[in-house]
């Protein structure tokens, strides 16, 4: 019975994740974690065990697909790669926009493409570095008149299959760009998004560089203000996981939690504490597949 209950809540994971209900999983993910809070603290320790299985099944159903799913296929903007005359095209930014020394960074989702006449329906998710301002928010509509370019190559890395996989086909670097309007995107996203914000710019307050920027990977998983020169001699003493967010962050908030509340309310229920501390960090530094694997 136990096995058939996780092999439900892997395809339910999957199945939302398909239906595009992935944005939303730290409501049940949450719902999970105080039930087996309340089940440790009343004593039925097989349904608070029961039900964060059932809970990371479901998770590990969502993370599978996202993984699994092929990028869109070259119909979509794929085709205008490469092509001298920049094109017009409209788009939501799908992502938080990335800080870079000079520039920002972010990815939209293409929904349509004027081809000299109308506008057409268009598929595909463009990578954008633009200038540094005006700045651009999650959730923005913007129309933008550029060039399309293939994922460039990087030395000793798949750096296009890493692209195809969160659907990316085509990049561009500074295009004409114009906001149409903001506030789009999924609500949830644009709150953990709101709330990571004030952190952020709290530690480039408070830290110099590139210490702010060693800060915001490590806590936040915000790797891209930091310097070249320095990812790189991370990469080469080979500890640049520790600016990503991975099992180490993960353990980390976990073993806090479970050091400070132990002694108070006992193992089992700083065990619980701890579960939900973790889910609630994961939400908080952006649920991307690679966070929820870790945690």
């Amino acid at each position: 019975m136990t096995l058939l209950c996780l092999s439900a809540a892997f395809l339910a994971g999957a199945a939302a994740s398909a239906l595009g209900l992935g944005p939303w999983w730290p409501l049940p993910a949450l719902g999970g974690a105080g039930v087996c809070l309340g089940s440790l603290l009343a004593g039925r320790r097989g349904r608070a065990l029961l039900v964060a299985a059932v809970v990371l099944a479901a998770l590990a159903g969502a993370d599978r697909f996202e993984e699994a799913s092929p990028g869109p296929r070259p119909a979509g903007i794929g085709v205008l790669n490469g092509l001298e005359a920049p094109v017009r095209l409209r788009g939501e930014v799908v992502s938080e926009p990335e800080e870079t020394p000079g520039a920002q960074r972010f990815v939209l989702e293409v929904d349509s493409i004027f081809d000299g006449q109308a506008w057409h329906e268009a598929g595909g998710k463009l990578l954008v570095t633009a200038r540094f301002f005006p700045r651009y928010a999650y959730g923005d509509a913007l129309e933008l008149e550029a060039r399309l370019e293939h994922p460039h190559v990087v030395e000793g890395f798949d750096y296009a299959g890493y692209l195809a996989r969160r659907g990316i086909v085509s990049e561009t670097r500074f295009p004409r760009a114009q906001r149409l309007a903001g506030g789009g995107g999924d609500w949830l996203t644009r709150q953990l998004i709101e709330a990571r914000k004030p952190l952020s710019d709290s530690l480039g307050r408070s830290l110099p560089e590139p210490e702010a920027a060693l800060a915001r990977g490590i806590l936040l998983g915000q790797r891209a203000s930091i310097p070249r020169d320095l990812s790189d001699e991370l990469n080469a003493a080979g500890v640049s996981h520790l600016v990503a967010i991975s099992g180490y962050n993960v353990t980390l908030v976990a073993g806090l939690v479970v050091a400070a509340l132990a002694g108070r309310l006992g193992r089992r229920p700083a065990t619980a504490a701890a579960m939900v501390a973790v889910v609630v960090y994961a939400a908080f530094v952006g649920a991307s597949p690679s966070v929820l694997r870790a945690a």
